[in-house]
């Protein structure tokens, strides 16, 4: 979103805006068309087709670190973050404020919510597995670390909430997050 309006990402989390007053004009003519549109295909069509001129557009200037902390996103392994800052010609400091700037929190727990995003998604996709092997798979020292993190994330121990999320809606359409 940064690099989209070019207004750091801590001041728009967990905040209402009006999307006119981030966007040009374009927005009321994309609600339109979502509003007349026959279905979902065409509905993400026009989104699709509003952010491709907004990224055409670049509000703010790609920087090394857009493509090294993507990084993060796709390891197999715990990335140092003193190693990202290292890859993107910055200070760990000057890393960590720039991370915050783009994303909207701090570099390492993005790290972490990535690793519990995984652990989550491993267990949807293969529900047989336990969750020591999902915990070191993931990159957890063991499972009470795995649970550790489920626990801030979701105030429940990880079989409770996998049970929760089994009963939701979306499963019993046949809806999973999986990879």
């Amino acid at each position: 979103m940064y690099r989209l309006t070019g207004i750091p990402s801590h001041q728009l989390n967990n905040c209402y805006f009006d999307a006119e007053t981030v966007f040009t004009k374009d927005i009321k003519e994309v609600n339109s068309k979502l509003n007349d549109a026959a279905g979902f295909k065409e509905m993400v069509a026009v989104v699709e087709l509003f952010l491709l001129k907004q990224v055409n557009r670049g509000v703010k200037e790609f920087h090394r670190l857009d493509d090294v902390s993507n990084l993060i996103l796709n390891a197999n392994k715990n990335i140092k973050i003193e190693w990202l800052a290292k890859e993107s010609c910055l200070s760990v400091r000057q890393y960590e404020r720039k991370f915050i700037e783009r994303m909207g929190i701090a570099p390492r727990y993005f790290s972490k919510i990535v690793r519990f995003e995984n652990a989550f998604r491993i267990k949807n996709k293969y529900p047989h597995l336990d969750w020591l092997s999902i915990a070191v798979q993931c990159n957890y020292h063991d499972y009470q670390h795995l649970a550790k993190d489920y626990k801030q994330f979701t105030n429940q121990t990880p079989t409770d909430f996998h049970l929760l999320d089994n009963a939701s809606p979306e499963r019993k359409f046949g809806e999973s997050d999986t990879y």
